[in-house]
Protein backbone atom coordinates (compact mmCIF):
# COMPACT_ATOMS: atom_id res chain seq x y z
CA UNK A 1 0.00 0.00 0.00
CA UNK A 2 1.22 3.50 -0.80
CA UNK A 3 0.24 6.98 0.36
CA UNK A 4 1.11 9.79 -2.03
CA UNK A 5 0.68 13.43 -1.19
CA UNK A 6 -0.70 16.03 -3.57
CA UNK A 7 0.36 19.63 -4.02
CA UNK A 8 0.89 21.83 -0.98
CA UNK A 9 1.91 20.72 2.50
CA UNK A 10 0.78 17.18 3.35
CA UNK A 11 0.96 15.59 6.80
CA UNK A 12 1.08 11.88 7.63
CA UNK A 13 0.10 10.97 11.22
CA UNK A 14 1.22 7.76 12.93
CA UNK A 15 -1.10 4.78 13.48
CA UNK A 16 -1.64 5.09 17.25
CA UNK A 17 0.78 2.31 18.13
CA UNK A 18 4.53 1.78 18.06
CA UNK A 19 5.93 2.48 14.62
CA UNK A 20 9.19 2.95 12.73
CA UNK A 21 9.45 5.60 10.03
CA UNK A 22 12.19 5.11 7.42
CA UNK A 23 12.86 8.32 5.49
CA UNK A 24 14.95 7.25 2.50
CA UNK A 25 14.03 9.89 -0.11
CA UNK A 26 12.95 13.50 -0.18
CA UNK A 27 9.57 13.48 1.58
CA UNK A 28 9.36 9.75 1.04
CA UNK A 29 10.07 6.41 2.62
CA UNK A 30 8.32 3.60 4.49
CA UNK A 31 6.20 3.38 7.64
CA UNK A 32 6.36 0.05 9.47
CA UNK A 33 4.32 -1.01 12.49
CA UNK A 34 6.66 -2.21 15.21
CA UNK A 35 5.45 -5.82 14.93
CA UNK A 36 6.25 -5.74 11.20
CA UNK A 37 2.74 -6.93 10.29
CA UNK A 38 1.80 -3.74 8.47
CA UNK A 39 3.95 -1.53 6.30
CA UNK A 40 3.35 0.95 3.50
CA UNK A 41 5.29 3.41 1.39
CA UNK A 42 4.75 7.15 1.38
CA UNK A 43 5.83 9.88 -1.03
CA UNK A 44 5.43 13.65 -1.38
CA UNK A 45 4.65 13.96 2.35
CA UNK A 46 6.17 17.18 3.71
CA UNK A 47 5.32 16.64 7.40
CA UNK A 48 5.54 13.47 9.49
CA UNK A 49 3.79 13.31 12.85
CA UNK A 50 3.96 10.55 15.43
CA UNK A 51 0.89 9.40 17.28
CA UNK A 52 -0.11 10.43 20.79
CA UNK A 53 -0.30 6.86 22.10
CA UNK A 54 2.56 4.98 20.44
CA UNK A 55 6.34 5.24 20.43
CA UNK A 56 7.65 6.50 17.10
CA UNK A 57 11.18 6.05 15.81
CA UNK A 58 12.20 8.18 12.83
CA UNK A 59 15.25 6.93 10.94
CA UNK A 60 16.50 9.37 8.30
CA UNK A 61 19.03 7.93 5.84
CA UNK A 62 21.77 9.83 4.08
CA UNK A 63 19.53 10.48 1.07
CA UNK A 64 16.38 11.07 3.11
CA UNK A 65 14.97 14.53 3.64
CA UNK A 66 11.74 15.94 5.07
CA UNK A 67 11.11 19.40 3.67
CA UNK A 68 8.48 20.34 6.24
CA UNK A 69 9.35 18.71 9.55
CA UNK A 70 9.06 15.80 11.96
CA UNK A 71 7.01 15.92 15.14
CA UNK A 72 7.07 13.14 17.69
CA UNK A 73 3.60 13.63 19.05
CA UNK A 74 2.65 12.95 22.68
CA UNK A 75 3.84 9.35 22.72
CA UNK A 76 6.67 8.43 25.09
CA UNK A 77 10.21 7.69 23.97
CA UNK A 78 10.00 9.11 20.44
CA UNK A 79 13.42 8.99 18.78
CA UNK A 80 15.16 10.54 15.79
CA UNK A 81 18.25 8.88 14.31
CA UNK A 82 19.91 10.49 11.32
CA UNK A 83 23.18 10.76 9.41
CA UNK A 84 21.68 13.28 7.03
CA UNK A 85 23.37 16.61 6.32
CA UNK A 86 20.22 18.36 5.14
CA UNK A 87 17.87 20.50 7.15
CA UNK A 88 15.24 18.76 9.27
CA UNK A 89 12.98 20.69 11.61
CA UNK A 90 11.71 18.51 14.40
CA UNK A 91 9.92 18.71 17.75
CA UNK A 92 8.46 16.55 20.51
CA UNK A 93 11.19 13.91 20.33
CA UNK A 94 12.65 12.47 23.51
CA UNK A 95 16.09 11.66 22.14
CA UNK A 96 18.19 12.78 19.22
CA UNK A 97 20.86 10.15 18.53
CA UNK A 98 23.77 10.24 16.09
CA UNK A 99 22.19 13.24 14.40
CA UNK A 100 24.44 14.21 11.49
CA UNK A 101 27.13 12.21 13.23
CA UNK A 102 28.70 10.73 10.12
CA UNK A 103 29.16 14.15 8.57
CA UNK A 104 31.66 15.81 10.92
CA UNK A 105 32.11 17.65 14.19
CA UNK A 106 28.98 19.27 15.55
CA UNK A 107 27.85 22.19 17.72
CA UNK A 108 24.72 21.93 19.86
CA UNK A 109 23.16 25.14 21.23
CA UNK A 110 20.62 24.55 24.00
CA UNK A 111 18.72 27.80 24.42
CA UNK A 112 15.51 26.72 26.15
CA UNK A 113 13.91 23.76 27.92
CA UNK A 114 14.95 20.94 25.60
CA UNK A 115 15.09 23.52 22.82
CA UNK A 116 17.85 24.79 20.59
CA UNK A 117 19.78 24.23 17.39
CA UNK A 118 22.21 21.67 16.08
CA UNK A 119 24.79 22.23 13.34
CA UNK A 120 27.45 20.17 11.64
CA UNK A 121 30.51 22.39 11.54
CA UNK A 122 31.80 21.20 8.18
CA UNK A 123 28.43 21.64 6.43
CA UNK A 124 27.16 24.75 8.17
CA UNK A 125 23.74 23.11 8.34
CA UNK A 126 21.48 24.00 11.28
CA UNK A 127 18.67 21.95 12.79
CA UNK A 128 16.07 23.41 15.11
CA UNK A 129 14.73 21.21 17.93
CA UNK A 130 12.19 21.53 20.73
CA UNK A 131 10.83 19.28 23.46
CA UNK A 132 13.90 17.04 23.72
CA UNK A 133 14.90 15.29 26.93
CA UNK A 134 18.24 13.78 25.87
CA UNK A 135 20.99 14.79 23.47
CA UNK A 136 23.55 12.25 22.25
CA UNK A 137 26.63 13.01 20.18
CA UNK A 138 28.32 10.61 17.81
CA UNK A 139 31.19 8.29 18.72
CA UNK A 140 34.71 9.36 17.71
CA UNK A 141 33.49 12.85 17.01
CA UNK A 142 34.06 16.32 18.45
CA UNK A 143 30.76 17.62 19.77
CA UNK A 144 30.51 21.01 21.45
CA UNK A 145 27.45 21.51 23.66
CA UNK A 146 26.68 25.16 24.49
CA UNK A 147 24.00 25.62 27.15
CA UNK A 148 22.77 29.18 27.65
CA UNK A 149 21.35 30.63 30.87
CA UNK A 150 17.83 29.77 29.69
CA UNK A 151 18.82 26.35 28.36
CA UNK A 152 17.99 23.14 30.23
CA UNK A 153 17.65 19.43 29.62
CA UNK A 154 15.48 17.02 31.59
CA UNK A 155 17.46 13.92 30.62
CA UNK A 156 21.13 13.32 29.81
CA UNK A 157 23.58 15.28 27.72
CA UNK A 158 25.87 12.60 26.27
CA UNK A 159 28.92 13.34 24.18
CA UNK A 160 29.07 9.79 22.83
CA UNK A 161 31.88 7.26 23.00
CA UNK A 162 35.47 8.38 22.46
CA UNK A 163 36.12 11.57 20.52
CA UNK A 164 36.67 14.90 22.28
CA UNK A 165 33.37 16.38 23.44
CA UNK A 166 33.09 19.60 25.42
CA UNK A 167 30.45 21.50 27.37
CA UNK A 168 30.23 25.29 27.65
CA UNK A 169 27.82 26.94 30.08
CA UNK A 170 27.27 30.26 28.38
CA UNK A 171 26.27 33.06 30.72
CA UNK A 172 23.73 33.51 33.48
CA UNK A 173 23.90 34.72 37.09
CA UNK A 174 23.32 32.30 39.97
CA UNK A 175 23.47 32.09 43.73
CA UNK A 176 25.17 28.67 43.80
CA UNK A 177 26.64 26.41 41.15
CA UNK A 178 27.48 22.87 42.31
CA UNK A 179 29.63 20.53 40.24
CA UNK A 180 29.45 16.85 41.18
CA UNK A 181 31.79 14.45 39.40
CA UNK A 182 30.58 10.85 39.38
CA UNK A 183 33.17 9.35 37.03
CA UNK A 184 35.93 10.16 34.54
CA UNK A 185 33.51 11.75 32.05
CA UNK A 186 30.21 11.96 33.93
CA UNK A 187 28.50 14.01 36.59
CA UNK A 188 25.96 16.75 37.27
CA UNK A 189 26.01 20.53 37.32
CA UNK A 190 23.38 22.31 39.40
CA UNK A 191 22.87 25.96 38.53
CA UNK A 192 20.66 26.81 41.47
CA UNK A 193 17.62 24.56 40.84
CA UNK A 194 18.48 23.70 37.23
CA UNK A 195 20.44 20.43 36.99
CA UNK A 196 22.39 19.28 33.93
CA UNK A 197 23.32 15.58 33.87
CA UNK A 198 26.17 14.70 31.53
CA UNK A 199 28.12 11.69 30.28
CA UNK A 200 30.96 11.20 27.84
CA UNK A 201 32.35 14.74 28.13
CA UNK A 202 35.86 16.08 28.28
CA UNK A 203 36.65 19.68 29.42
CA UNK A 204 33.80 21.74 30.85
CA UNK A 205 33.89 25.54 30.78
CA UNK A 206 31.48 27.66 32.82
CA UNK A 207 31.16 31.30 31.74
CA UNK A 208 28.36 32.10 34.17
CA UNK A 209 28.57 34.37 37.22
CA UNK A 210 27.94 32.73 40.60
CA UNK A 211 28.23 33.87 44.22
CA UNK A 212 29.20 30.42 45.48
CA UNK A 213 30.77 27.51 43.63
CA UNK A 214 30.97 24.01 45.11
CA UNK A 215 32.94 21.07 43.72
CA UNK A 216 32.22 17.52 44.89
CA UNK A 217 34.97 15.20 43.67
CA UNK A 218 34.41 11.51 43.00
CA UNK A 219 34.16 8.46 45.24
CA UNK A 220 37.48 7.27 43.84
CA UNK A 221 40.96 8.36 44.94
CA UNK A 222 41.32 11.72 43.21
CA UNK A 223 44.58 13.46 42.39
CA UNK A 224 43.53 17.00 41.53
CA UNK A 225 45.12 20.34 40.72
CA UNK A 226 43.55 23.74 41.39
CA UNK A 227 44.95 26.81 39.62
CA UNK A 228 43.97 30.17 38.14
CA UNK A 229 45.07 32.27 35.20
CA UNK A 230 43.57 35.45 33.83
CA UNK A 231 40.54 35.29 36.11
CA UNK A 232 39.67 31.71 35.09
CA UNK A 233 40.01 28.93 37.68
CA UNK A 234 40.62 25.33 36.63
CA UNK A 235 40.32 22.15 38.68
CA UNK A 236 41.48 19.00 36.93
CA UNK A 237 42.38 15.36 37.55
CA UNK A 238 46.12 14.97 36.98
CA UNK A 239 47.21 11.55 38.19
CA UNK A 240 50.14 10.37 36.07
CA UNK A 241 49.86 6.73 37.19
CA UNK A 242 46.17 5.81 37.14
CA UNK A 243 43.46 7.04 34.72
CA UNK A 244 41.85 10.38 35.49
CA UNK A 245 38.86 10.24 37.79
CA UNK A 246 37.05 13.34 36.49
CA UNK A 247 37.25 15.82 33.65
CA UNK A 248 38.54 19.36 34.11
CA UNK A 249 36.29 22.29 35.02
CA UNK A 250 37.13 25.90 34.22
CA UNK A 251 35.10 28.83 35.52
CA UNK A 252 35.27 32.60 35.93
CA UNK A 253 36.05 34.34 39.22
CA UNK A 254 33.76 37.23 38.29
CA UNK A 255 31.37 37.92 41.18
CA UNK A 256 32.71 35.00 43.20
CA UNK A 257 32.15 35.11 46.98
CA UNK A 258 33.20 31.58 47.94
CA UNK A 259 34.76 28.43 46.52
CA UNK A 260 34.29 25.10 48.30
CA UNK A 261 35.96 21.83 47.31
CA UNK A 262 34.77 18.57 48.88
CA UNK A 263 37.37 15.93 48.18
CA UNK A 264 35.02 12.94 48.39
CA UNK A 265 34.82 9.74 50.41
CA UNK A 266 37.34 7.74 48.33
CA UNK A 267 36.23 4.25 49.24
CA UNK A 268 37.23 2.44 46.05
CA UNK A 269 40.80 2.32 44.90
CA UNK A 270 41.34 -0.69 42.68
CA UNK A 271 39.87 -1.39 39.22
CA UNK A 272 37.83 -4.35 40.44
CA UNK A 273 36.09 -2.21 43.04
CA UNK A 274 38.14 -3.56 45.96
CA UNK A 275 37.73 -1.24 48.89
CA UNK A 276 40.85 -0.51 50.95
CA UNK A 277 39.73 1.86 53.70
CA UNK A 278 43.14 2.41 55.26
CA UNK A 279 44.87 3.55 52.06
CA UNK A 280 42.06 5.45 50.34
CA UNK A 281 43.28 8.95 49.67
CA UNK A 282 42.65 12.19 47.81
CA UNK A 283 45.29 14.76 46.98
CA UNK A 284 44.74 18.36 45.94
CA UNK A 285 47.64 20.51 44.76
CA UNK A 286 46.98 24.26 44.68
CA UNK A 287 49.11 26.24 42.27
CA UNK A 288 48.92 29.97 41.59
CA UNK A 289 45.42 31.01 42.64
CA UNK A 290 43.93 34.49 42.93
CA UNK A 291 40.36 34.53 44.23
CA UNK A 292 40.46 38.17 45.29
CA UNK A 293 38.40 38.50 48.46
CA UNK A 294 36.41 35.30 47.91
CA UNK A 295 36.75 32.64 50.59
CA UNK A 296 38.30 29.22 49.95
CA UNK A 297 37.18 26.11 51.85
CA UNK A 298 38.62 22.64 51.29
CA UNK A 299 37.10 19.62 53.06
CA UNK A 300 39.10 16.40 52.99
CA UNK A 301 36.14 14.23 54.05
CA UNK A 302 36.67 10.45 54.39
CA UNK A 303 39.92 8.65 53.68
CA UNK A 304 43.46 9.99 53.89
CA UNK A 305 43.41 13.42 52.27
CA UNK A 306 46.31 15.70 51.47
CA UNK A 307 46.37 19.35 50.43
CA UNK A 308 49.58 20.87 49.08
CA UNK A 309 49.97 24.59 48.33
CA UNK A 310 52.78 25.15 45.84
CA UNK A 311 51.83 28.50 44.28
CA UNK A 312 50.94 31.96 45.53
CA UNK A 313 47.38 31.93 46.87
CA UNK A 314 45.28 35.05 47.39
CA UNK A 315 41.83 34.81 48.96
CA UNK A 316 39.63 36.09 51.77
CA UNK A 317 39.14 33.49 54.51
CA UNK A 318 40.95 30.21 53.85
CA UNK A 319 39.86 27.03 55.65
CA UNK A 320 41.50 23.67 54.98
CA UNK A 321 40.53 20.40 56.69
CA UNK A 322 42.63 17.35 55.79
CA UNK A 323 44.91 14.71 57.30
CA UNK A 324 48.00 16.22 55.67
CA UNK A 325 48.51 19.89 54.82
CA UNK A 326 51.69 21.32 53.29
CA UNK A 327 52.28 25.01 52.55
CA UNK A 328 55.42 25.74 50.55
CA UNK A 329 54.54 29.09 49.01
CA UNK A 330 53.02 32.48 49.76
CA UNK A 331 49.49 32.67 51.15
CA UNK A 332 47.77 36.07 51.34
CA UNK A 333 44.44 36.00 53.11
CA UNK A 334 42.26 37.71 55.69
CA UNK A 335 42.47 34.58 57.83
CA UNK A 336 43.87 31.09 57.44
CA UNK A 337 42.63 28.07 59.39
CA UNK A 338 44.45 24.78 58.87
CA UNK A 339 43.06 21.71 60.64
CA UNK A 340 44.78 18.33 60.36
CA UNK A 341 42.98 15.44 62.05
CA UNK A 342 43.20 11.71 61.48
CA UNK A 343 40.56 9.22 62.55
CA UNK A 344 41.27 5.78 61.12
CA UNK A 345 39.04 2.92 62.23
CA UNK A 346 41.35 0.57 60.37
CA UNK A 347 40.36 -2.87 59.20
CA UNK A 348 40.89 -6.47 60.14
CA UNK A 349 42.30 -8.33 57.15
CA UNK A 350 40.36 -11.44 58.09
CA UNK A 351 40.38 -13.08 54.66
CA UNK A 352 43.76 -11.86 53.49
CA UNK A 353 42.17 -9.57 50.91
CA UNK A 354 44.79 -6.86 51.36
CA UNK A 355 48.08 -8.33 52.54
CA UNK A 356 47.49 -12.11 52.83
CA UNK A 357 50.21 -14.47 53.94
CA UNK A 358 51.32 -14.15 57.56
CA UNK A 359 49.42 -10.85 57.84
CA UNK A 360 46.01 -12.47 57.39
CA UNK A 361 43.77 -11.49 60.31
CA UNK A 362 45.96 -8.55 61.37
CA UNK A 363 44.38 -5.27 62.41
CA UNK A 364 45.66 -2.49 60.14
CA UNK A 365 45.34 1.25 60.77
CA UNK A 366 47.53 4.14 59.65
CA UNK A 367 46.30 7.37 61.28
CA UNK A 368 48.52 10.38 60.56
CA UNK A 369 47.85 14.11 60.92
CA UNK A 370 50.49 16.57 59.71
CA UNK A 371 50.73 20.31 59.01
CA UNK A 372 53.93 21.48 57.31
CA UNK A 373 54.60 25.15 56.69
CA UNK A 374 57.84 25.16 54.74
CA UNK A 375 57.74 28.78 53.76
CA UNK A 376 55.27 30.61 55.97
CA UNK A 377 53.99 33.88 54.55
CA UNK A 378 50.97 35.86 55.55
CA UNK A 379 49.40 39.09 54.46
CA UNK A 380 49.74 42.14 56.64
CA UNK A 381 46.64 43.45 58.38
CA UNK A 382 44.22 42.24 61.00
CA UNK A 383 44.01 38.67 59.74
CA UNK A 384 45.26 35.63 61.60
CA UNK A 385 47.23 32.53 60.71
Amino acid sequence: MSIIGSGGADTLVGPGEDAIWYVTLEDGGELVFADGAVRFDFANIEFLQGSDSGTDTFIVSELGHVTGGIEGGAGAGDLLVSDNARVINYAGLETVSDLLGLRGDATWNVTGEGTGTFAVDSNLVAFGFTGLENLTGTADNEDTFIVSASGSLAGILDGGDAGFDTLVLDGGTYDTVTYTATGPTSGTIARDDDVITYEGLEPITDLSVADDRVFDLTGFSDTATLSESGGMVTISSDDLIVPITFESFTFSTTGLLSLTINMGHSDQDLPLGIEIPFVSRDQLTIGALNLGSASLTINGEDGVDEVVITGTVTAGDITINAEKITVSSTVMATSVTLTAAADDDGAVDAAGDYLAGIFTGFYIATPEAIIKILRPNRSEGSGST
